[in-house]
């Protein structure tokens, strides 16, 4: 198909992803070349936890430029791997080192509900064991079955919504509300509250580029009434295995890809691993699978292509899949990113 342009002659229709890497483009370049932002805002770090937002800090430490403060939204079901990793990270931030100064340590914001729902009056409050304990939500289950307050529960974790609405994160159904919801909206508030108008730094590596663009593929703000949002990574052409690199040659280690221990977005060697070593939440992930696929058949919701907590493919069902099945599967979630991984 050929459309004409104003001097006459033919030029081919272009396709959208060639629109969209043109749109990317245009951003990166905006992204450079704007004017420095207003050095009196705040320098606040989104964290995530993960390989790409601690390669940021590590690299902002090795350019002197400190952060007014580190943000971590904790969903309260974070891997375990992770928040021990975080524990030893904050231990490098904090502490001096190489002649470099130190850095402040890592502020943990968490979801809270707009309008709590209220519990039964014959039923103490669920006491909780502490937000990593590994058998944190296997005590909140056995609380909810006890006294039936699945519909009023007070949640205050991903894990406990999950089981109070008997469903799942919303990227099983192919939405990105939970790192919405749990993540960005969280530290955005936090910001808003203490700062008002801010810099927000965040940990988006100049290999994904494609992040730079809203689902409906339209490009992000780069700047709104409340956030100067910076991208350094991309701006300074560091990739994931550049990011890969200098975690592992300052910190002796790469963190693993951050996110709550029963993503969506796990791939089917990560549910592998996570069954291995760590049973306890591999049986509650299939729980939360379990109630909410149940849920949707007694309300007759049709599940469409979401086959279980995984989206593609059931936890439940994990050792029934076949090898290339799970090599297409993980093929597929390579690509597949949320604000919880930065």
């Amino acid at each position: 198909m050929q459309q004409l342009n104003l001097f006459g002659g033919a030029d081919p229709v272009l396709s959208a992803g060639t629109v969209r890497q043109k749109m990317i483009g245009t951003l990166v370049s905006t992204l450079k070349n704007r004017p420095a932002p207003d050095p009196n805002l705040p320098l606040i770090v989104s964290y995530g936890g993960g390989t790409n937002s601690t390669a940021l800090l590590i690299a902002m430490r090795l350019k002197g430029i400190r952060p007014s403060e580190i943000v971590f939204s904790d969903t309260g079901n974070e891997h375990p791997e992770t928040y021990r990793f975080i524990e030893r990270f904050e231990r490098w931030l904090t502490s001096p080192w190489n002649g470099y100064s130190p850095f402040p340590g890592i502020t943990t914001v968490r979801y809270q509900l707009q309008k709590p729902g209220k519990r039964h009056s014959a039923c103490p409050p669920y006491q909780p064991l502490g937000t990593s304990s590994r058998l944190e939500l296997i005590a909140l289950s056995a609380y909810l079955f006890e006294v039936g307050l699945r519909s009023s529960y007070e949640y205050t974790s991903l894990g406990e919504s999950c089981l109070t609405l008997k469903s799942m994160p919303s990227k099983a159904y192919g939405f990105g509300a939970c790192s919405a919801k749990w993540k960005a909206q969280v530290i955005e508030s936090y910001v808003k509250g203490k700062y008002g108008r801010a810099r927000q730094l965040v940990g988006i590596h100049a290999g994904e580029q494609r992040r730079l663009l809203q689902t409906n593929g339209h490009a992000k703000p780069l700047e709104n009434e409340w956030f100067v949002y910076e991208y350094p990574l991309i701006e300074w052409g560091l990739e994931q295995e550049d990011c890969n690199l200098l975690c592992a040659r300052v910190l002796g280690e790469v963190p693993k890809k951050s996110s709550c221990w029963f993503c969506p977005n796990a791939s089917v060697a990560e549910v592998r691993a996570l069954k291995e070593n760590y049973p306890d939440y591999y049986q509650l992930g299939c729980l939360i699978e379990q109630q909410a696929m149940d849920n949707s058949k007694r309300r007759g919701v049709d599940s469409g292509s979401v086959k279980g907590l995984g989206r593609k493919f059931s936890w439940r069902a994990i050792d029934q899949l076949m090898p290339l099945e799970q090599l297409a599967i993980d093929a597929r979630k390579e690509n597949q990113s949320c604000r919880c991984m930065d």
